[in-house]
């Protein structure tokens, strides 16, 4: 009995373990896809993802499936800002925002053929944004104007784009010395709009309606984050992301609200910049992405914005987008940003995520030999070493029913555990950091 209980346990175990490995794959685009923006998911079920090419002068769009296979690819001579979103239109077509000395919004159908485009003539440097469709098919779209600096280019002004069914500019609603990063349908044919003042620390947020009305606002002044991306959740609940900088760190910021502009919470986070959001399938959690000094991460936010745990992704990759569904999270990002940036397409279980053995996805620490006979060995990993101050923390060690076993000093990032005394069966250890924490399972076999 106690021989079968064992190998139930390090079965688990190894389960467990296998559930812990992300991602499923990480597949690069073109040679010429190098800053991904944003991606979107078509109604048949793939994707469209857009960005620049690595002179930032022409703008790609391909469409991959869920196994990150290309089926098309599209270029176009413009570029798109850090910050744009692309739409799906409710005839399924695709619309991209770009521009450079002229806003352009073009728009493809699923197959990728050009059915139309919608410019502004402009004297300065001016690019689309943001672009939502709302009820009738009337379209917005965020307009970006910079100034005639070519030293330091600073946004002039913005304006919110009212684009009729055929592409025809309708009307323009100014936001002077304003920089528009993201607009949202809200319910009631009505729209958030995502803004930030020159000069000014803080984002704020603002209802419109669809003739340009301003209903409300609402900011979070206490932190002053600066926001660049809203997202919606379940019909009632909305979000705005973004960061927060506390000295030379920058950290990750999130703000809930209700369709009223009414703020629940605006929360401050110790991982790194937030770049998208997605809710998590079997539970009323979020997937956020982010970045924490270089590494891909996704946290598990609850409904009261407070972290379950945190998921590394890779320690190469930069994320903007992340589409979760019943199974898979999607995300599109940018692999090895600072050295030779590529676009890539990511595909992880979400199981991987949920039920990881560790917080962080990737173990922080080396333990081994697992299972142990006698000395168990802790190495905490170069990369953590090298860029964590973690101040020689400790491994706690328990057994099944919760008592502390031992409690062993990580110096230098070492340590040792003597198991030859100890009964067998399944131990569970914890080490805590102080950006994160990691757990795991060690079978004894004595």
């Amino acid at each position: 009995m106690k021989k079968l209980t064992f190998l139930l346990a390090s079965l688990l175990m190894v389960t467990n373990l296998l559930y812990s490995q992300s991602p499923v794959f990480t597949k690069l685009l073109g040679e010429n896809m190098n800053f991904t923006v944003d991606m979107v998911q078509t109604i048949d079920g793939n994707f469209i993802i857009a960005g620049n090419d690595q002179s930032q002068s022409n703008v790609f769009v391909t469409s991959v499936n869920n196994e990150g296979e290309i089926l098309w690819s599209r270029y176009f001579n413009g570029e798109m800002l850090w910050y744009s979103r692309i739409a799906q239109k409710s005839d399924g077509n695709i619309l991209i925002p770009m521009g450079n000395f002229n806003p352009v919004l073009v728009e493809l159908n699923v197959l990728g053929d050009s059915v139309g485009s919608t410019t502004i003539p402009e004297t300065k440097r001016s690019y689309f944004g943001s672009v939502v469709e709302l009820q009738d098919s009337l379209v917005f779209v965020s307009e970006i104007i910079f100034n005639d600096d070519p030293f330091v280019p600073k946004v002039d002004s913005s304006y919110l784009v009212k684009i009729s069914e055929k592409g025809n500019v309708i009307e323009r609603y100014l936001f002077k010395l304003k920089t528009i990063m993201d607009i949202l349908p809200s319910s009631g044919n009505r729209l958030f709009v995502l803004f930030h003042p020159a000069g000014s620390p803080n984002s704020y947020i603002a209802k419109y309606n669809f003739n340009g009305e301003l209903l409300s606002t609402n900011s979070c002044s206490a932190s002053n984050p600066y926001l660049n991306r809203l997202s919606g959740s379940n019909g009632s609940s909305y979000y705005a992301l973004g960061y927060n900088m506390d000295k030379s760190d920058m950290t990750g910021a999130l703000i809930k609200f209700d369709n009223d502009l009414q703020i629940e919470y605006c929360s401050g986070y110790s991982t790194g910049y937030f770049s998208s959001m997605a809710n998590e399938f079997s539970s009323e959690n979020l997937f956020v992405l982010g970045d924490d000094n270089g590494y891909g991460i996704i946290n598990r936010i609850n409904p009261s914005g407070g972290i379950v745990s945190v998921h590394q992704i890779s320690d190469s990759l930069t994320g903007s987008t992340i589409i979760s569904t019943d199974n898979y999270v999607y995300i599109a990002g940018i692999n090895n940003y600072l050295t030779d940036p590529r676009a890539c397409f990511i595909k992880i279980n979400q199981d991987s995520i949920v039920s990881g053995l560790n917080s962080y996805g990737l173990p922080v620490c080396k333990v081994y030999p697992n299972p142990s006979t006698d000395f168990v060995f802790f190495e905490l990993k170069l990369k953590y070493n090298a860029q964590i101050k973690y101040n020689n923390p400790f491994v706690e060690i328990y057994d099944i029913i919760g008592n502390l076993v031992n409690s062993l000093l990580l110096e230098n990032g070492k340590a040792i555990w003597d198991a030859r005394n100890i009964n067998s069966g399944v131990y569970t250890y914890k080490i805590n950091l102080i950006k994160f924490s990691e757990q795991g399972k060690i079978v004894i076999q004595n």
